[in-house]
């Protein structure tokens, strides 16, 4: 297999669901199954392993989030819908990753262990409330997923990328890294179109924009810090205005890039100073 099973990628996007209301029949397990077709015995125990390490990072961000001094704010990520979707696309992700180190389907190994680890860190730095630097990681996932399709068209860019002198150009605009792929035809649309608006609205929390700062307002005398609030949500207002181009082009509203539900907080609710059950082996 060169490649990922087309009947994988036509199953996306993946449904915001509960871990706790997992079934067999859910669509990870299902997606998991599609990309392990020739071995679905070890497909399965290989998403049962990814699900077990999100039960444990549900865990991380509920025990987090309950630790937070004279907060009343309590959510239990375990029984978290949003936070079901997250874990439904980091297993996919690892799944997907896993496969192509198994079958040598990529071009550069660093950036595909390294777009893995940058998940990794994104989900840590979430459950510690750093949500501006959560982001950045998810906005470096996009360059290192499109930085080897690039050189797998390219091996001069390439060699000069492993000899540390080469400049990643822009990923968007009219010369950018996106561009360039969709009129070779490497990748199509609406891809290229929905790949460019999801890194530009990334691309915010990287040059500093206002809105995107811990400590943003400061200078209408506002104080913000560090904290889970519910009034405070980057992903949401990347999904806002996604929304509106799209309504704008006369597109759908439904957003389908699986770092949609990443960060979204939820209503919070007051709740008992013990961790939840549910969080079984």
């Amino acid at each position: 297999m060169d490649d990922l099973p087309q009947a994988a990628i036509d199953m996306l996007p993946l449904s915001a669901e509960p871990m706790s209301q997992w079934e067999k029949d859910t669509d990870i397990r299902v997606f998991v199954q599609t990309v392990y077709t020739d071995a679905p015995s070890f497909g399965s125990e290989l998403c049962a392993s990814h699900e077990k390490d999100m039960r444990e990072q549900a865990r991380a961000f509920t025990k987090m989030l309950m630790e937070v001094p004279h907060s009343s704010n309590y959510l239990d990520f375990y029984q978290d819908a949003q936070f079901g979707q997250v874990a439904k696309y980091a297993i996919a992700l690892k799944c997907c990753t896993h496969r192509l180190l198994e079958d040598a389907g990529f071009y550069s190994l660093a950036h595909v262990l390294e777009a893995e680890s940058d998940l990794d860190c994104s989900l840590l730095l979430a459950s510690n409330f750093y949500y501006k630097q959560a982001t950045l990681m998810l906005r470096s996932i996009l360059e290192e997923v499109l930085l080897p399709i690039h050189f797998c068209d390219s091996v001069s860019d390439f060699d000069n990328w492993k000899a540390n002198n080469y400049r990643t150009p822009n990923l968007r605009g009219r010369d950018g890294l996106i561009q360039r792929l969709l009129k070779k035809n490497i990748i199509h649309e609406p891809l290229a179109t929905q790949t460019a608006v999801l890194y530009g609205n990334l691309s915010a929390y990287v040059h500093g924009s206002q809105s995107t700062l811990i400590h943003q307002n400061i200078h209408l005398g506002e104080v913000h810090r560090v904290e889970f609030n519910q009034g405070i949500c980057p992903v949401s207002g990347i999904l806002d205005r996604e929304r509106r181009e799209r309504r704008h082009s006369g597109k759908s509203e439904e957003i389908d890039e699986p770092e949609k539900a990443v960060y979204t907080r939820v209503q919070g609710q007051s709740g008992a100073g013990k961790l939840p059950t549910g969080y079984h082996n």
